[in-house]
C-alpha cells in the first residue's frame, strides 16, 4: 500500500522545510459527506488534495502556513452556511507548528475543534532545528 496524500506531502515538507495544512471536515450527518466534500473542493487550489475517509473529508494543503488554513476555513464555513443537515466539526492542523509526524498532526486533529475566529496552532508546539544547511527540519527532544 503506498504513501497517504497527508504522509506524501509531509515528507516533501520536512525535506524542504516548508509549511503544510491539514483540514477536516468531520460529517454529523452522512447525508452531508458529497455536499461537505464538493464545499471543500470549491475552496481548496489546484495544488491541494481533497478526499473522503468516512465520516471526514479531508484536505492536505501545502506550503499552507496556520494563518493560510484559518482563512480557508473561513471561506468553508461560508459555503456551508444553511446547506448542511447538522454543522460539522472543522479542524486544522499544520506542520511543524502543531506537529512533526503524521500521527502527532492526526491527534491534533482529535482535539477540540475550533471556534470561529479562534487561533489556530498548539498551545505547546514543538521545537525545531535546521540541519544540513536548512534542508530539512528535525524535531528537537525535550527533557
Amino acid at each position: 500500500m503506498g504513501e497517504s496524500p497527508l504522509e506524501q506531502e509531509l515528507r516533501r515538507s520536512r525535506r524542504f522545510g516548508r509549511p503544510m495544512s491539514v483540514l477536516r471536515v468531520r460529517a454529523s450527518d452522512a447525508r452531508d459527506i458529497r455536499l461537505l466534500e464538493s464545499a471543500l473542493r470549491s475552496v481548496t487550489r489546484d495544488v491541494d488534495t481533497v478526499w473522503v475517509d468516512r465520516p471526514d473529508v479531508l484536505a492536505v494543503l501545502p506550503e499552507t502556513d496556520g494563518s493560510g488554513a484559518s482563512a480557508l476555513l473561513g471561506r468553508l464555513r461560508s459555503r456551508l452556511v444553511g446547506r448542511v443537515a447538522a454543522e460539522p466539526s472543522l479542524r486544522t492542523t499544520t506542520f511543524p507548528t502543531n506537529g512533526f509526524t503524521t500521527r502527532a498532526l492526526l491527534a491534533d486533529l482529535d482535539g477540540a475543534p475550533h471556534p470561529p475566529g479562534a487561533p489556530l496552532g498548539a498551545s505547546a508546539a514543538p521545537t525545531f532545528r535546521v540541519v544540513e544547511g536548512g534542508a530539512a527540519l528535525v524535531e528537537e527532544q525535550t527533557g
